[in-house]
């Protein structure tokens, strides 16, 4: 692993746990209205939806595990709510697998792949509401995206290896030297 790969213990536990919990918990209202919604359209689109923040835990429990992450024994910074995924990291089926970079690229992968899922899916249906829902839900996410990487990323443990604190160690970087 490179130094910037190396986690950041002075981080743990995480310090912004109630700006985390602001900014996370109304998403986390949004997919649970979005899921409402469209298990009440048709059930199979609802499990579709719903298997994309599993679907993003799963795969993101083997990065967890991959990258000795120190948040999987406490509280864990995770986007998009998906928690859960530091407690799978510590299951058996995760931790005896073996650590292959291939691997860890191929589910990280996946679990972006299930994130975007979770934004894109539901927009072909609430769009069928209206032009204002589509947009509404796309600004929400938006906002959502930079609040969480300017609040939550740049005090997380694994900045140096998570898509998002990368994202964010960047843009800071370019906004300085702006």
């Amino acid at each position: 692993m490179s130094d910037s790969s190396i986690p950041d213990w002075s981080c743990v536990p995480y310090s912004r746990k109630k700006v985390y919990m602001i900014i996370t918990l109304p998403l986390m209202l949004l997919i649970l209205i979005i899921f409402g919604y469209l298990f009440f359209l048709n059930p199979f689109f609802g499990i579709i939806y719903i298997s994309f923040w599993f679907g993003a835990n799963i795969f993101q429990s083997y990065c967890c595990e991959y990258q000795d992450c120190p948040y999987t024994d406490g509280f864990c910074p995770a986007v998009a709510g998906i928690i859960p995924a530091s407690r799978i990291a510590n299951l058996p089926i995760i931790k005896n697998m073996k650590k292959s970079k291939t691997r860890f690229d191929l589910f990280a992968t996946f679990g972006s792949l299930c994130l975007i899922g979770l934004i894109v899916f539901p927009v072909f249906f609430i769009v069928e509401l209206g032009i204002l829902y589509p947009l509404g839900y796309i600004v929400f996410i938006v906002i959502y995206a930079i609040l969480f990487l300017w609040n939550v990323c740049p005090v997380c443990a694994i900045r140096g290896t998570c898509p998002g604190g990368k994202a964010s160690t960047t843009l800071r970087n370019l906004l300085r030297k702006s």
